[in-house]
């Protein structure tokens, strides 16, 4: 009973004082949420075709996550299933993006 329950009791208030000091060091909360803005000028893929009606798309942030976002086109353009897109704008009152069809390298040597 002796040396072992002196170890445990003198064992327990170390803990708590080093546990203590520690968490002064690590940072409380860790998020990833990012602001809907931040999205403006990402690469992304329709998920359904977009016009100037509507549509999906799935656009990854800076840490990876990945948004499905409404969004549509300028003016009459349509974009097929699983096209690659550029987001170009956020309209806030509409909560919507406007996105256009990003240029392969084919089409920017034409």
């Amino acid at each position: 009973m002796g040396v072992s329950y002196m170890c445990d009791v003198g064992a327990a208030p170390i803990t708590r004082f080093v546990a203590i000091g520690v968490s002064k060091i690590m940072p409380r909360q860790e998020t990833t949420a990012v602001k809907v803005s931040s999205l403006v000028g990402k690469r992304g893929e329709s998920s359904v075709m977009i016009d100037s009606k509507g549509g999906r798309a799935k656009v990854r942030d800076e840490h990876g996550s990945l948004h499905n976002i409404y969004c549509k086109t300028q003016d009459d353009e349509q974009i097929s299933v699983n096209e690659e897109i550029i987001v170009l704008q956020y309209i806030k009152p509409e909560k919507a993006f406007i996105v256009k069809k990003a240029p392969n390298l084919t089409d920017v040597q034409k």
